[in-house]
């Protein structure tokens, strides 16, 4: 049936995207939320899937990529990622237990990817905080809640660190110590192998520090032989109090990532851990190796394929536990063409390569548009709908990252069933020189728009 309506489709999408480019007009009612980027402490660069790197900002935040870690492409071909570090003005949502902020919360990137490897996140210390009571918090892109990971004080770069497989915004922060806190267990790698380590089944001793509370349980947990990138080949790992079976995958290939596993039963954490006054986790010792599975523990999550980068890359990232369907457009100079899920390649070489739909929803999925060619000089903007609410929410909040001309930039916005169009940000690209305009995100009115059906 689709195919038999397309050429009016077409007809209608063509005649659409000429009142959608010249017919916009600002909705000052109902701003969405500012560009929460300060700009002082930012770094990114590339990294390949068959390579690694190390990405610092001035101030000390930094990301450790392993060789392997960054997925592949859909057609098992080499992918490459842009990480990000953004320090931001965001506020860090309450931490449980009388916990005390003492970082700035920095955003890594890209969200909404799961990486084939363990990375690691530092994140500095205030220099008036105790170094012996911090750390480090991931908060949840879904329920905006703190996850505790524990993270190691680096007492020579005064960073808190720690290992994941998700980014989003983290900070660091002090809690007072407490019988029923988590523990920790000093991992002790004495193999040669890469080693991550994952929960399969599990009892707490206090219920309240249940994985409900705490989605995160059980992930985050990597040592490495030293030397590979400044990797440790041992250190803490904290989880709730209880006892655990653990599944241990180790590396067999580096790219592309095999694995296998073995699993220890009954490992007790039956204290708690505190830096200051027990600062010894349980010993978990990985020495000698018995023939196991030759596969990757089901407690490890399955990587994310990588996506298409360019001289632009725009891309869309949003996160409910319920299906939401939006959009992302990037228009292009002199508004003759853009990029957007009904017209997916354009002239000058912008592909949209990604789209998340009510129908094939994953959480945290994101869009994205990037530039096969080297893009035209112009003004560009970006732009995002909300299709759908699939029968949810009446309201999605959002991040749009740019990367243009090695530049990184993260925008919040938020479209509702009332606001569905909202320009995001826009820039102008001359040659070598890029440039932002001003504007924080805005609604627009576009009540001529018919766009083509997705379902």
């Amino acid at each position: 049936m689709l195919k038999k309506l397309f050429p009016i489709f077409l007809v209608v999408v063509l005649c659409a995207l000429l009142v959608f480019v010249w017919s916009c007009s600002k909705d000052s009612k109902n701003p969405a939320a500012p560009n929460n980027n300060n700009g002082t402490d930012d770094a990114s660069g590339s990294v390949r899937s068959d390579t690694s790197g190390v990405i610092t900002t001035a101030g000390g935040a930094r990301i450790v990529i392993p060789a392997g870690a960054v997925p592949r492409m859909g057609d098992g071909s080499v992918g490459t990622m842009v990480f990000s570090i953004e320090r931001t003005n965001a506020t860090p949502p309450a931490v449980p237990s009388g916990g005390t902020v003492n970082t700035p919360v920095y955003r890594f990137g890209p969200e909404g990817f799961v990486f084939a490897a363990p990375v690691e996140v530092s994140i500095p210390v205030n220099g008036t905080a105790d170094p012996g009571n911090v750390s480090i918090y991931r908060i949840n892109p879904t329920t905006n809640l703190p996850e505790y990971y524990g993270g190691t004080y680096d007492s020579v770069r005064h960073v808190v660190k720690a290992q994941t497989y998700e980014f989003s915004s983290w900070f660091g922060a002090s809690a007072p110590a407490r019988n029923s806190a988590w523990g920790a267990l000093q991992v002790n790698n004495n193999s040669a192998k890469w080693v991550t380590i994952c929960v399969g089944d599990y009892s707490l001793t206090y219920d309240s520090l249940d994985h409900t509370v705490i989605p995160e349980l059980g992930m985050g947990s990597t040592w490495a032989p030293a030397g590979e990138i400044g990797w440790t080949n041992s250190g803490l790992w904290f989880l709730p109090q209880g006892t655990y079976q653990m599944c241990i995958q180790y590396r067999l290939t580096a790219d592309p990532m095999t694995w296998g596993h073995i699993f220890r039963d009954n490992v007790v954490i039956d204290h708690a851990w505190n830096r200051t006054e027990s600062p010894n986790g349980i010993a978990f010792d990985i020495g000698s190796w018995v023939t196991g599975d030759t596969a990757q523990c089901a407690c490890v999550p399955t990587p994310t394929t990588s996506v298409g980068t360019g001289d632009i890359q725009v891309t869309l990232s949003w996160f409910n536990a319920h299906s939401m369907d939006l959009d992302l457009y990037v228009i292009e100079p002199g508004r003759a063409d853009s990029v957007w899920y009904g017209h997916t390649t354009s002239a000058s070489g912008g592909v949209l390569d990604r789209d998340n739909m009510c129908g094939n929803y994953v959480n945290g999925r994101p869009e994205n548009i990037y530039w096969t060619l080297t893009p035209p000089n112009g003004h560009y903007l970006v732009r995002v709908n909300m299709y759908s609410n699939c029968g949810n929410d009446s309201s999605q909040a959002f991040n749009v990252r740019t990367v243009v001309g090695g530049v990184t930039r993260t925008f919040a916005g938020s479209v509702t069933t009332s606001h569905v169009w909202m320009d995001v940000t826009s820039f102008d690209i001359q040659g070598a020189q890029v440039n932002f305009r001003p504007d924080p995100p805005h609604y627009v009115d576009m009540p001529n728009v018919v766009l083509p059906p997705k379902y």
